[in-house]
């Protein structure tokens, strides 16, 4: 079902499940999602599981360029 969320709560929302996947692989995150933006009309779960893929996604990618332990691994979500 369609709903109006706020993106800084599916960020949230995502990023508390990804949290632990983030830490293991020492990557270092900055989050910029202002609580204050306009809701977007979506279906929530899905929202998630499209931001959940950009996540890990982008975690694999880090992890597959620095396999070693380094301070490159930089992971930023804005909007």
């Amino acid at each position: 079902a369609f709903a109006a969320v706020a993106p800084r709560d599916l960020a949230d929302v995502v990023l508390s499940l990804s949290a632990q996947r983030i830490r293991k692989s020492d990557v270092e995150l900055s989050v910029d999602v202002p609580a204050g933006l306009p809701p977007v009309v979506c279906r929530p779960e899905r929202m998630q599981q499209v931001l959940m893929n950009l996540i890990i996604n982008a975690v694999h990618a880090l992890d597959a360029k620095y396999p070693e332990r380094t301070n490159m691994k930089r992971l930023a979500i804005s909007a």
